[in-house]
């Protein structure tokens, strides 16, 4: 997430211009889609009943709108332009247009990277005498990676491959954790299944010894 947060950063910043104004309209719609995401995501973790899957369909949305990120960004830009020269709102007209265009751009695939926290907190948290230690393990290991995320992408990926490249290299960590989150819950119902089925067939070998020695008697 940190590769791409970087990517999307630097794309939101040639968007809206390098002053300070611009930043701080960017890191507000960021953080709004943070909130968004942390709030609806945290919720469907409450109500289901395997958390996996809901951070399964998150790394999916993440792996694919890094992929579409380029095609998905020509479409804002074309249509702000469109919208630009049609009404020419004026300077301010133009800043809350940037920042409407930007919401509905980055609404889902920023609001996806602000669920992963609830969701894994309600995966590993299973009563309060573990809130402390593993909330605080999940907060540092987002962290440790988001840095080393960022890190890598701003002195080496984008000025070595540029931010396109730089957005496909974030798809594919995204999708290679799907793939491995798969992995993981089709292996964990498969041994759930095997511990099922021997319990099960326990019970029955159970059974059928106590049949016998009632047939005996």
């Amino acid at each position: 997430s940190g590769i791409y947060m970087d990517t999307v950063y630097r794309v939101l910043s040639s968007f809206f211009g390098l002053h300070s104004t611009s930043s701080l309209s960017i890191l507000v719609v960021i953080f709004l889609c943070l909130l968004t995401g942390s709030m609806f995501w945290g919720q469907r973790a409450d109500k289901s009943g395997n958390q996996m899957v809901v951070f399964l369909v998150i790394e999916a949305i993440t792996g694919l709108f890094a992929l579409l990120h380029t095609p998905c960004f020509a479409i804002v830009s074309g249509l702000f332009n469109e919208i630009n020269q049609k009404y020419q709102p004026g300077t301010f007209g133009v800043e809350v247009l940037q920042i409407i265009l930007t919401f509905l751009f980055i609404l889902l695939p920023v609001s996806v990277i602000g669920g992963k926290l609830p969701v894994l907190s309600r995966y590993f948290i299973k009563h309060a005498g573990q809130a402390g230690n593993r909330m605080s393990t999940i907060l540092a290991t987002g962290a440790a990676g988001s840095m080393s995320g960022i890190l890598l992408s701003g002195f080496f990926l984008i000025p070595i491959l540029g931010m396109r490249v730089t957005m496909y290299i974030a798809a594919a960590i995204s999708m290679l954790l799907f793939v491995l989150i798969l992995v993981f819950i089709v292996t964990g119902k498969a041994k759930a299944h095997a511990v099922y089925a021997s319990v099960m067939a326990h019970r029955v070998r159970r059974t059928a010894i106590m049949f016998r020695k009632s047939r005996t008697i």
